[in-house]
């Protein structure tokens, strides 16, 4: 188990961009945001709400502190592919039964394929950190 300061401390150790704001530092990694202020720490989700950034929920941090900043970052990067492919097959849904214009439809399927990339290239990348972290703990186990 980690802690919010452990989380911080794997951010800057990270290959993520940092941004240096009114002396506070924080961290972005595939759409997750880390913050630290005088007050608090705080993650933030990027790709959640549009223009703004969005607290992660209580279940969010209990899932940082127990993977950790890297792993998190993944999990919640494809938790945010999940959402849109939901909300992209919801529109497919409605604009079949109701206007059928195709070329919003061709639309969709672009964005469809693209957020299913991304889903993709996420899935591999947690797949890869999983594999290195059992051999990094075979080899001091043994």
């Amino acid at each position: 188990m980690y802690n919010i300061s452990d989380i911080y401390r794997q951010a800057r150790l990270d290959e993520t961009m940092q941004i240096v704001r009114n002396n506070n530092v924080s961290y972005i990694n595939v759409g997750v945001k880390i913050s630290r202020y005088a007050s608090k720490t705080e993650i933030l989700n990027c790709s959640r709400n549009g223009d703004y950034y969005d607290e992660i929920s209580s279940d969010e941090y209990r899932m940082f502190y127990s993977k950790g900043w890297e792993a998190g970052c993944i999990i919640l990067a494809i938790s945010n592919c999940v959402r849109k492919l939901k909300m992209i097959q919801q529109k497919m849904q409605e604009e079949v039964n109701s206007r059928k214009n195709d070329k919003f439809i061709k639309n969709l399927k672009t964005k469809r394929e693209f957020v299913m990339k991304k889903y993709s290239y996420y899935t591999q990348k947690l797949i890869k950190l999983n594999k290195n972290e059992k051999i990094k703990d075979s080899k001091y186990k043994g």
